[in-house]
C-alpha cells in the first residue's frame, strides 16, 4: 500500500493562494495614476490588505508542511 501524504491538499491550498497573490500584483500593474503616499486610494488600500490576508493563509498552509517535511 502507498504511503499517502496526509498534507496533499495544502498543496492546492498553497496554489490557489499564489494565484491569487499573482492576480493582485497583476491588478496593481493595470491601475494607473499618481496619489500621494498618505492618500492612496480605496482600491490600492483594499488591495494591500487582501495581500496581507493571503500572506497569512498562506503560512498557515506551508507551516503544517514544513514541520511534516522535518519529521
Amino acid at each position: 500500500m502507498a504511503c499517502v501524504d496526509p498534507f496533499l491538499q495544502f498543496d492546492d491550498e498553497s496554489f490557489a493562494l499564489q494565484l491569487q497573490l499573482e492576480e493582485i500584483e497583476a491588478q496593481r500593474e493595470l491601475q494607473s495614476g499618481k496619489w500621494t503616499e498618505d492618500s492612496p486610494p480605496d482600491f490600492a488600500l483594499a488591495f494591500d490588505t487582501f495581500e496581507t490576508e493571503l500572506k497569512k493563509a498562506l503560512l498557515l498552509v506551508e507551516d503544517p508542511k514544513f514541520a511534516y517535511s522535518i519529521c
